[in-house]
């Protein structure tokens, strides 16, 4: 992983202290625009996540009820032997995922999240394949019911998505080459993941200053860290039941 960790001065499209953005009325209109957008993707990746396990794993105790049903009544362990061996092979197929298309996708993701905000480029941590990486890896970890958060997934894959909205969209392109603006929506980001895993905007907020490791932080970054979280929140609150994964 040391390999893939360069300082920010080597990469000149990762620098953090690009010019000012600019406060006219067209730059306001994107930047509403855009923290509107990353918050309806990251509420939609939590939903989709969310639905995949429920799913998944309503579809292994189907599996383990109704077709080894024939089995339990002639092995008293044969439901113990059905679910340890699929389980066995939704982690294992998780981890290989991980290990075989996108390292960068291992782990919680908050501990890299902060080396970024604090001035730390990783090498394709949010790229696209990681996302990608990241939710299916999730949702075969989470369905084979290894004790596993979302809190830190949630809050990598929606930092994904806003760095992939900053560098592929045609319309926010150019809000990409501010370095201090970049640092506040990847912090908006942040605060998006917390709310879509637990339905919290101001919980958004205090997390999305958490992991900003600077000496300063700009007071601008709070209003749309707050309402990402809260658009978040509406779009997905906390009253929607969570999969269990046991």
């Amino acid at each position: 992983m040391d390999a893939h960790v360069t300082s920010s001065e080597s990469d000149p499209a990762a620098l953090f202290d690009g010019t000012a953005f600019s406060a006219s009325a067209g730059a306001t209109v994107s930047s509403a625009l855009l923290f509107t957008v990353l918050s309806l993707l990251a509420a939609a990746c939590s939903l989709l996540t969310e639905w995949c396990i429920t799913n998944l794993v309503e579809a292994r105790k189907h599996w383990l009820s109704h077709r080894l049903g024939w089995l339990v009544e002639s092995h008293d362990h044969a439901n113990l032997i059905g679910s340890v061996l699929s389980a066995t092979f939704l982690a294992a197929a998780s981890a290989y995922l991980v290990d075989r298309f996108a390292v960068q996708a291992a782990g919680s993701g908050i501990p890299e999240m902060q080396s970024i905000l604090s001035g730390v480029w990783l090498y394709r941590f949010l790229g696209l394949r990681v996302v990608v990486v990241k939710i299916v890896g999730l949702i075969a970890a989470c369905g084979a019911g290894l004790s596993i958060g979302r809190e830190g997934p949630s809050v990598h894959i929606s930092g994904i998505i806003a760095m992939q909205l900053l560098k592929r969209s045609s319309v926010f392109g150019h809000l990409y080459y501010d370095g201090a603006y970049r640092l506040e929506v990847l912090s908006a980001a942040c605060a998006c993941g917390v709310a879509a895993t637990f339905g919290a905007p101001f919980s958004g907020v205090l997390f999305s200053i958490e992991v900003h490791h600077r000496q300063q932080y700009n007071v601008a970054g709070l209003t749309r860290a707050f309402g990402s979280g809260l658009c978040v929140s509406v779009c997905h609150p906390s009253s929607h039941p969570r999969p269990a994964l046991c």
